[in-house]
């Protein structure tokens, strides 16, 4: 459109036709710029409706998180989660102490030479006499055990022991 009234001047076109296409072009500006405010507009609103659905999103996920709370504190009272807190307090202190214990101490140094020698000291057994026991007997001979309880069983009256005097 531009062009057309360049060209128009260059040419020396009636004026009336240039005024009435600088007013065609204005008009189209003007419509293509409310055009733009419109877009801009229903973007913005867009913008909003997807706002709006994360909004929800977030509730629904805000009311799950208090559903899976309420749930946990059921099953756990505070003293219980306090308990465990401790706990871990007092294990990573520990561990922190161990930590800083190994990362003071210098490293151990060991002559090679002293070591070889307490290998070696170790290495040739003591000999020391073992005091030798003694054990019982096994029988060879079996006897029955109905044998063996006929020979002890007294044959008579009068060799049956009198306990009662």
């Amino acid at each position: 459109m531009n062009q057309e009234i360049h060209h128009g001047l260059k040419i020396r076109e009636e004026k009336t036709i240039l005024l009435n296409k600088l007013k065609r072009k204005k008009i189209i500006e003007h419509y293509m710029e409310i055009c733009q405010k419109r877009r801009e507009v229903l973007m913005n609103k867009e913008y909003a409706v997807e706002q709006l659905n994360i909004t929800a999103m977030q509730i629904e996920a805000l009311k799950k998180t208090v559903s899976v709370f309420q749930h946990f504190n059921k099953n756990n009272n505070t003293d219980k989660i306090e308990e465990l807190q401790d706990t871990l307090q007092e294990l990573t202190d520990n561990v922190t102490d161990i930590d800083g214990l190994l990362q003071s101490q210098p490293t151990l140094e060991f002559d090679e030479d002293e070591l070889q020698k307490e290998l070696e000291s170790l290495d040739t057994p003591e000999i020391t006499p073992i005091a030798t026991m003694s054990f019982p007997q096994v029988p060879l001979k079996t006897e029955s055990v109905q044998e063996t309880l006929d020979d002890k069983r007294p044959q008579s009256p009068s060799q049956i022991p009198l306990l009662y005097g």
